[in-house]
C-alpha cells in the first residue's frame, strides 16, 4: 500500500511538470518566433510595395486612356481640371513631397499659350483652398485666359521625366525651348466622369489623408515667347503619379522587387 502511494504520488508529480515550459524552452521557443517574423516581415513588405507598384501603373494607364477616349469621343480635351496651384496663384501647399522638385514656378499664361489650352478644350480650372484637406473637391473655379496662372514642370528638373514617360526627345533644344509643360490634377470636377471614367481615383500609396493623391496629367503648350503663327492647340502627353514618378518607373520599381525577392 506504501509502495502504490508513492508511485501514485511520483506519477502525479511526474504529470505536473510535464503539463508546463521550462524557462529554457520558452526562450527557445521566443527565439524561433522572432526569427519566423524576421523571415516573414521582410516578404510581405515586398509584396506590398510590389502591389502598389503595379496598382500606380495601372492607375496612371487607365486615366491616360481614358483622357484619349473622351478626346475620341467630342474631339476635345477634358476640362474641369485641378491646378495644383492655390487661391493665392502659389503651388498647393499639400502637393506630395517628392513633386515640387519637378516644378517650375508657375507662369502666367500669355494670349497665345491661353488661346492654345481653350482651342483644345480646356476652358477652366479649380484653384485649392489652403484650409480645407488634400482631397477633398476644390470648388474654386477658374476661367482660363492670358494673365491666369498654371503649373508647369521645370524644364531642367524633370527632363527626365519627359523621356522616360512620354518618349520626349529632351536633347533637342527647341523641344524645351520652345514649349512649356502644363501639369494638372484630375480632380472630382473633371468632366469626362460618367463619359470617359465612372470615378476619379485616388492613389493610396500617395499617402491621401496628408498629399495631393489624384492622377496628374501633362500638356504641352508653346512657350511665352511663341508668335501667333506658331500657335497649336494643347498637346495631350500622358499622365504621371502624383509624386512625379511615370508608369514607366513604376513597373521597374515592380520588376526590380519581383526580382530582389526570387
Amino acid at each position: 500500500m506504501i509502495m502504490t502511494r508513492i508511485a501514485l504520488k511520483s506519477s502525479k508529480t511526474a504529470s505536473q511538470r510535464r503539463d508546463g515550459l521550462t524557462l529554457l524552452e520558452l526562450v527557445v521557443v521566443l527565439a524561433i518566433l522572432v526569427v519566423l517574423a524576421g523571415l516573414i516581415v521582410p516578404i510581405i513588405s515586398g509584396l506590398g510595395y510590389q502591389t502598389n507598384a503595379a496598382t500606380n501603373a495601372t492607375v496612371a494607364d487607365d486615366v491616360s486612356r481614358a483622357v484619349r477616349t473622351y478626346y475620341g469621343r467630342f474631339d476635345a480635351q477634358p476640362t474641369g481640371w485641378d491646378s495644383l496651384l492655390n487661391t493665392s496663384g502659389a503651388s498647393f501647399g499639400k502637393l506630395h513631397s517628392l513633386l515640387p522638385p519637378l516644378l517650375a514656378t508657375p507662369i502666367e499664361l500669355t494670349p497665345v499659350q491661353a488661346q492654345s489650352l481653350t482651342e483644345a478644350g480646356i476652358y477652366g480650372v479649380y484653384d485649392a483652398d489652403e484650409s480645407l484637406a488634400a482631397n477633398v473637391a476644390h470648388a474654386t473655379p477658374r476661367p482660363l485666359a492670358a494673365g491666369g496662372k498654371v503649373q508647369v514642370l521645370s524644364r531642367t528638373n524633370a527632363a527626365t521625366l519627359l523621356r522616360e514617360a512620354f518618349g520626349l526627345n529632351t536633347g533637342h533644344p527647341d523641344l524645351l525651348a520652345n514649349n512649356e509643360f502644363v501639369v494638372l490634377g484630375l480632380g472630382a470636377f473633371s468632366n469626362m466622369r460618367g463619359s470617359a471614367i465612372a470615378e476619379v481615383p485616388l492613389v493610396q500609396s500617395a499617402d491621401p489623408t496628408h498629399h495631393y493623391a489624384r492622377v496628374l496629367c501633362v500638356y504641352m503648350i508653346p512657350s511665352s515667347t511663341a508668335a501667333a503663327q506658331d500657335k497649336f492647340p494643347a498637346t495631350f502627353l500622358g499622365c504621371v503619379l502624383p509624386d512625379g514618378t511615370s508608369r514607366t518607373a513604376n513597373i521597374e520599381q515592380y520588376n526590380n522587387s519581383r526580382d530582389a525577392d526570387s
